[in-house]
């Protein structure tokens, strides 16, 4: 009893182990051309597992492969099939069948692949596609090389952009620490030439100041002495000498010798009017001239006009 229970166990360790281990599966690809061969693998779970294994595309059997190693194609579907055979990679076990099949071509769209067996099942699905035409694909090829050719002509275009922005950043922090040294050299030369001005415009102000005090003395000084009652010319003289300029003392003699000249020549002409020695011979001397007595009944004027005397007859 106990040694029917270790073989059963067994058993049952050994089924889970072989059903983990090895399971039906295809191996096919996912997309080919259309109405070209082409073929597909079945890995098959261990011989005592299954008896018969039937291969289908879009639901129509293909063929019937067998545990024994024969194959049964069906009598209308397995005419696509160009080639079926299995192989045992595996001889010294039930394990390791596997069944190779061989198919003219599927027509364009999507299929299913699927093989079915006692042990389990599987599918895969295969699209099938329109090859080019050979000068259309040629073609297409030249225009992905153009294509190619391109992108890689703009990278390097831009790797020159990059390179040409680079260097005009450079240039210009380059030129901005030109600006900043001017600057900084505008600086230094305004600061020196500021500390020499400042020494100027103090003088200028004391200049400015002395100037003001003067002027402020002088017409203060010609104020008190027109309040005394100075002559204009004194006055006028007083104003040069205040403002204490050689140009004022020299205007002032011109204009004081030109009023004694002007006012002596000019009593003189006056004096040789009211003369009776105002005319003069041929020698240039004074003589008497003798006045001749106003006409009968004319006296300032009179005499004539609306004051002439009437006739009388």
């Amino acid at each position: 009893m106990h040694s029917m229970r270790k073989t059963f166990l067994g058993a049952v360790l050994l089924l889970l182990a072989a059903s983990f281990t090895h399971s039906l599966s295809i191996s096919a690809p996912a997309s080919l051309p259309s109405n070209v061969s082409w073929g597909l693998s079945v890995r098959l779970d261990p011989t005592e597992n299954w008896t018969k294994a039937a291969v289908k595309i879009d639901g129509a059997k293909v063929l019937d492969a067998y545990s024994n190693g024969t194959i049964a194609l069906d009598p209308y579907n397995g005419q696509f099939v160009i080639k079926s055979f299995m192989l045992d990679n595996n001889t010294s076990s039930t394990s390791g069948l596997v069944l190779y099949v061989s198919h003219i071509g599927l027509p364009e769209g999507t299929h299913l692949i699927s093989v079915e067996s006692e042990a389990g099942s599987d599918s895969r699905e295969i699209t099938s596609y329109v090859a080019l035409d050979q000068n259309f694909a040629a073609a297409a090829n030249d225009k992905m090389f153009e294509l190619s050719r391109r992108l890689i002509d703009n990278e390097n275009d831009k790797r020159g952009i990059r390179r040409a922005v680079e260097a005009d950043g450079n240039k210009i922090a380059g030129l901005e620490e030109k600006s900043r040294l001017a600057d900084s050299k505008l600086d230094s030369l305004t600061a020196k030439l500021d500390a020499k001005v400042e020494p100027l415009e103090s003088k200028v102000r004391e200049l400015e100041q002395k100037q003001s005090a003067q002027q402020a003395q002088a017409l203060k000084d010609e104020k008190n002495k027109n309040a005394q009652g100075t002559s204009p010319i004194a006055g006028l003289a007083s104003l040069a000498g205040g403002a204490a300029t050689p140009i004022a003392y020299l205007l002032v003699a011109i204009i004081a010798i030109a009023l004694l000249v002007f006012g002596a020549k000019f009593a003189k002409e006056k004096l040789d009017e009211s003369s009776i020695y105002s005319s003069r011979d041929e020698h240039g001397l004074p003589f008497l001239e003798e006045k001749k007595e106003p006409p009968h009944g004319k006296f300032m004027g009179l005499g004539e006009g609306k004051w002439k005397a009437e006739k009388k007859e």
